[in-house]
């Protein structure tokens, strides 16, 4: 190491202190996760919308939240809505906060789906100073590396997605196939809606997203901790038109109804139905019909949060050891 790096490094260091974690941060958690809970607020009680929310799409960020049909969703409401991020457990402490401005809906039968953007946000998770100097540092990254990015967030919506990936996020691979093609593919840009309806959203940019809704069918597959790193090899696959299964780097097997290869270490396979599709910006939004739920087996399951979060959490009794250890082996087993 050069001199220039040692000091950079220094510099860094006593800028940052202890959170210089990787933004994108590997955990095992069971599901579902029980660390964080999702409230709405401003409608009066707060509503728990941990398992009726999505990410829809990155440019611009959308949020969707779903409802059901009962609900009194009177526009008067929309002004003055923000999501909160909270621990479940203990003092249950504000994480982050995300204010919302109503963006449109989308029509569905059994739900109420509503879209929004964001109007402001709040990050709890490290000290403001802290938080400034990391904001500063990404402030430059982005500038440095603008021309080689494929989406060009708002440093708003940065901020928010931060706060999104307080909540964990499972890592998944989706399968899906026809006659054209076929692919598996990671994915954690997703969530749950409630009545058996899921939400997830791909790139335009990238093949999976003209797969997925051509063939209007797809399976996630939930991967154990100990295999995560097959996440991160097969992905690679978002750039690739068509796959041959047989050069996967793990043995696989047919889902139980549409017989689509999923893994063979599959904890869950949850089979889906596109219901709708909405191309919204830099992604397609697919709201889709779990068909079938599969659970093959327990355990833990391999998640993504994001590394203001687990700064938090090392600071909260997570041994910091080794959680980075166990973040690097998913990353480096990879190759």
């Amino acid at each position: 190491m050069t001199a220039l790096q040692q000091t950079k490094r220094a510099i860094k260091k006593l800028l940052l202190g202890e959170t210089t974690v990787p933004e994108r941060f590997f955990v095992g958690m069971a599901e579902p996760q029980t660390e964080v809970t999702v409230w709405l607020q401003g409608m009066g009680t707060p509503l728990d919308v941990t398992l009726r929310h999505s990410m829809a799409c990155a440019v611009p960020l959308i949020i969707c939240l779903a409802f059901d049909k009962s609900d009194d969703l009177g526009r008067r409401h929309f002004d003055r809505l923000s999501l909160a991020f909270r621990e479940e457990r203990g003092e249950q402490r504000m994480l982050g906060e995300i204010g919302l401005r109503y963006h449109g809906t989308i029509p569905h039968p059994q739900l109420q789906l509503v879209l929004f953007t964001v109007k402001k946000v709040a990050n709890y998770c490290l000290p403001g100073f802290r938080m400034s100097m990391h904001y500063l540092i990404r402030s430059y990254r982005q500038w440095k590396g603008s021309r080689k990015a494929d989406i060009q967030m708002s440093f708003l919506d940065k901020r928010a997605v931060d706060i999104l990936f307080i909540c964990p996020r499972s890592v998944v691979l989706v399968s899906a196939s026809d006659a054209s093609g076929r692919n598996m593919f990671p994915m954690n840009v997703m969530g749950d809606l409630a009545q058996g309806t899921f939400a997830f959203a791909l790139k335009n940019s990238k093949w999976p997203a003209q797969l997925v809704e051509r063939t209007r069918r797809v399976v996630l597959s939930s991967v154990p901790q100990a295999q995560g790193s097959y996440a991160y090899r097969i992905a690679a696959n978002h750039n690739r038109e068509s796959i041959d299964w047989y050069q996967l780097p793990f043995p696989t097997k047919p889902s139980t109804s549409s017989g689509i290869p999923i893994p063979e270490f599959a904890l869950r396979a949850r089979e889906m139905e596109i219901e709708a599709v909405e191309h919204l910006g830099s992604h397609t939004f697919f709201i889709a019909r779990i068909v079938q739920d599969k659970r093959y087996a327990t355990g833990v399951e391999l998640c993504v949060i994001h590394g203001f979060y687990q700064s938090w959490r090392m600071e909260h009794g997570v041994d910091r050891s080794s959680s980075l250890t166990e973040h690097e082996r998913v990353r480096t087993e990879a190759h």
